[in-house]
């Protein structure tokens, strides 16, 4: 004899409640860690997070454009190359996050004028200007290795940017301090390796207001002549707490870009939001 099952309408209702539940608990598992690889240069950036898996090359024009909020971009320790023209990466949006790259041969390796980013564990060698921040505030510049540039970071008409833990050795100008409409002034710059003390250079005024030192801890700077205490640059900018020792023998260890990105999965073809409508829209004719 042939069992027949009938689902009560209610009953009916509930499975397909259920199912879309179930899809969407996919679709959530799914989002977590989700990001897009950038697979080359001429890339502009909008939304999320992106990842680098290899290294890329520009062929002569900017590499990589930031222009939405809170966009993040991992290098994860692979390298952007230039051909000594034009820029790395560019952001023009406010808080962002650039870690983990390793930028040379631009005109510009990186080149900020937002506020509020964060910008970490990155290695940048050989450029014209390994950083340039331009009329931009309040931004973390933490834990980079700046070498072999004309100049390590160039700080222009910004405030209260917050640099520290940085190698910034073995530029033409590890800081250089360039006066707009207002000039730099009021940024914490402290616990970094400055390099040579004459390589912290401004153009024809002087650099406003800035803390050379922060809770009872200065700047390491290399000098013909050592001693640890107050050294200023001017009569606005001293480091009170200056820790000057005599040029090293041998180029300081430089920093190694430690990657801080989990395991994310990348889905090709029409995406995961695409699947999950179809599928929500396939289980309301059920």
């Amino acid at each position: 004899m042939k069992i027949i099952y009938k689902f009560k309408p209610e009953k009916k209702i509930m499975i397909k409640r259920y199912s879309i539940i179930f899809v969407l608990i996919i679709f959530f598992s799914l989002s977590v860690g989700y990001s897009a690889v950038v697979a080359s240069c001429g890339t502009v950036l909008s939304t999320g997070t992106h990842t680098l898996t290899g290294p890329i090359t520009s062929a002569g024009g900017h590499c990589i454009s930031i222009n939405g909020a809170n966009v993040e971009l991992d290098c994860q320790g692979n390298s952007i190359i230039g051909v000594g023209t034009s820029f790395g990466i560019t952001t023009t949006s406010s808080s962002t996050t650039i870690k983990n790259c390793v930028v040379s041969n631009f005109s510009k390796a990186m080149l900020v004028t937002s506020d509020f980013n964060n910008i970490s564990n990155n290695e940048i060698t050989d450029n014209v200007y390994a950083m340039d921040v331009t009329t931009s505030d309040g931004n973390n510049i933490i834990s980079n290795n700046l070498t072999n540039n004309f100049i390590g970071i160039r700080l222009s008409s910004s405030l209260n940017n917050n640099i520290t833990l940085n190698n910034i050795t073995n530029n033409t100008h590890n800081l250089y301090f360039s006066a707009g409409s207002a000039g730099p002034f009021s940024n914490t710059i402290y616990n970094n390796n400055l390099g040579n003390i004459s390589k912290i250079t401004y153009n024809s005024l002087p650099f406003w207001n800035n803390n050379f030192d922060y809770g009872g801890i200065g700047n390491t700077y290399y000098n013909d002549t050592a001693f640890s205490g107050a050294h200023c640059f001017d009569v606005n900018n001293c480091d009170n707490f200056a820790n000057i020792i005599t040029f090293p023998t041998q180029t300081p260890t430089p920093i190694t870009p430690q990657s801080t990105t989990t395991s994310t999965t990348n889905l090709p073809g029409l995406g995961i939001t695409s699947i999950i409508i179809a599928s929500i829209s396939i289980l309301l004719f059920i």
